[in-house]
């Protein structure tokens, strides 16, 4: 818990991955890292984001704004900036999932961006 909000794993277990969810505060900010092995999906639950998308190898950048509305999953594959912005007055819930479980001694998490 913090000022973005609040992350909780709910489950990690090989060979599925980690699933965890997140809140974000109105206006707060996760990610702006990349992974070299991860793999996440990302699924908004209740409010409205938006996804920010960056291929360090091709420059080639992408956003989409995800809502509980339409409840689309995006994902991030390794090597590429992400970053979840909640663009409303409300607090956000995102679902994700990971194809690895956390490793504190592993982490593969790389920070590009500053996170607000």
């Amino acid at each position: 818990r913090d000022a973005r909000g609040v992350f909780c794993e709910v489950m990690r277990q090989l060979p599925f991955g980690q699933l965890s969810f997140a809140t974000l505060s109105p206006g707060a900010t996760r990610g702006g890292h990349y992974h070299h092995s991860k793999v996440e999906i990302f699924v908004v639950v209740h409010g409205e984001v938006q996804f920010q998308h960056e291929d360090l190898v091709t420059k080639e950048n992408f956003e989409q704004n995800l809502s509980s509305k339409s409840l689309t999953a995006l994902y991030t594959k390794p090597g590429c900036v992400h970053s979840l912005c909640n663009i409303t007055d409300e607090t956000a819930v995102v679902l994700i999932w990971t194809n690895e479980k956390f490793d504190p001694l592993n982490h593969d998490t790389y920070f590009m961006k500053e996170e607000k």
